[in-house]
């Protein structure tokens, strides 16, 4: 009965045949899981920064000096900076910072910029140094130095923070536009406020209002509106609030008005002419503009003989 069975079982059961390539496939998911793993070790050991700097010169100092450092961390894993240098040739080490006792924390992915003004001179040793010529060789290697936690750091990979200043010297066609802004405190003024009005009641809430000539018109206050008297002058305006403070139409402890005229004076004094931009073609641009800059370079070296 037993041998009857197990022949019954046997004949019934389905042989499964496996593919030829089902071993390589296993073979690859342990390569690919290798690879992973690898990948992630490598994401996360050692150091990986990029980073860039500009050198520039000024009328205000006769060295010319770094203005901007930029730095960006490719690794999954957060780097201990004590100071940051810039190695000049193979002997000098120009500090740019010196975080001492507080180290900066680049965290993963992570991106630092750093901008500075003129200086005075470098020193070394109490000894004036006089680093122009280092820095205006091509063939002199200028390289950015990291003291790290773990140890000296030289910035193999530099990066390519493009600028449109560097157009405009190919292309003078080439216009950089700022924005030209008045804050007051953490706000923005635009160009139609007149008035910027702090105001701080008896329970210590501030509040900042701002005001143009043309606020009569709406609603700016609760229980009060405001005249168009009120907003011709600095001093209208303060007597007004005054008033309304007597009233008891608004409770304040204190006020303070700041005018935008001056600011505005002075703009206009400094930007004294106006230009509508209007749209360049590519032609013009990219051919005229090419010619144009290259006409100038030239009348500028022929000026200088």
């Amino acid at each position: 009965m037993f041998n009857h069975a197990a022949s019954y079982l046997s004949a019934n059961i389905m042989t499964i045949t496996l593919p030829a390539w089902f071993p390589a496939l296993g073979l690859i998911v342990a390569i690919l899981a290798l690879l992973l793993a690898a990948l992630n070790y490598r994401r996360k050991s050692g150091l990986d920064v990029r980073g860039g700097y500009s050198l520039a010169s000024s009328i205000d100092c006769d060295d010319k000096y770094v203005s901007s450092v930029i730095l960006e961390n490719l690794k999954d894993r957060s780097i201990t900076i004590f100071a940051i240098y810039l190695r000049v040739g193979h002997a000098h080490y120009v500090e740019l910072e010196d975080f001492g006792n507080k180290p900066f924390i680049l965290k993963a992915f992570e991106t630092y910029r750093q901008d500075y003004g003129v200086i005075q001179f470098y020193e070394s040793n109490s000894t004036r140094v006089n680093l122009n010529d280092l820095y205006s060789d091509r063939k002199i290697k200028q390289r950015l130095v990291l003291s790290t936690s773990d140890g000296k750091y030289t910035v193999p990979k530099y990066l390519h923070a493009w600028n449109p200043v560097s157009d405009y010297f190919r292309n003078l066609m080439t216009m950089i536009v700022r924005a030209r802004s008045l804050r007051h405190g953490n706000l923005y003024v635009g160009s139609n406020i007149d008035y910027v009005v702090d105001l701080t009641t008896f329970d210590g809430h501030k509040q900042t209002v701002q005001l143009s000539k043309d606020s009569w018109q709406y609603r700016v206050f609760k229980n009060f509106i405001l005249t168009k008297e009120s907003l011709e002058s600095k001093a209208e305006l303060d007597r007004f609030i005054l008033e309304q403070m007597k009233l008891e139409k608004i409770q304040l402890q204190t006020f303070s008005i700041f005018e935008t005229s001056i600011w505005k004076a002075e703009a206009s004094e400094i930007f004294q002419d106006h230009f509508n931009a209007v749209p360049v073609g590519w032609f013009k641009y990219f051919v005229v503009g090419r010619i144009a800059t290259f006409l100038d370079g030239k009348l500028t070296m022929f000026s200088r003989r």
